[in-house]
């Protein structure tokens, strides 16, 4: 096992394991918020003098778990005015926050998806029944340049597709 060079702290009292990398963290954090790592604290198998995750020989293992999501919840978990993730982020996150039953981090994690697609809504600029924008300026710059420029064809073909074109600026 391998010491995470970041969340191994030097005060650590809960000890997890990711994908053979250890973790050092702090019981205080995840077991008041969690009742999913309160009983797993609260347990202690037989044969066993200490409860899961209580010093760095008898580590909480999660071996499904990707190391840069349990990093980022760490983080969240830790400086939660100080993160910023994107939608997929905060989708994973969500779901580790339901399944490990942080009820503060999963409704951080919906506020944000929710801002996120707030952000992604288009918002109709004016009801059906006006002219839309885009139509509306496109329709007067062309009446503009029509009344400034007088467009003529060269050759008498109407297929061809030459112009010429004579400026008025007396108008």
């Amino acid at each position: 096992m391998v010491k995470h060079a970041l969340w191994y702290l030097p005060d650590a009292d809960l000890f997890i394991t990711v994908r053979s990398i250890l973790f050092g963290l702090h019981h205080s954090h995840f077991v008041p918020e969690s009742s999913y790592f309160q009983s797993i604290m609260d347990e202690i198998e037989p044969c066993r003098t200490a409860a899961r995750g209580s010093n760095p020989s008898l580590p909480i293992a999660f071996n499904g778990l990707e190391c840069s999501l349990f990093t980022a919840f760490l983080h969240l978990l830790y400086y939660p005015d100080n993160f910023q993730a994107n939608e997929y982020g905060w989708y994973k996150l969500k779901s580790l926050a339901r399944d490990w039953k942080f009820p503060r981090i999963a409704a951080r994690a919906f506020q944000e998806l929710e801002i996120i697609e707030r952000r992604r809504r288009t918002y109709v600029l004016a009801p059906p029944f006006l002219p839309n924008l885009t139509e509306e300026i496109v329709k007067r710059q062309r009446d503009y340049w029509r009344s400034k420029h007088q467009f003529t064809p060269i050759s008498e073909y109407l297929g061809e597709e030459i112009w010429d074109v004579t400026s008025d600026d007396s108008v």
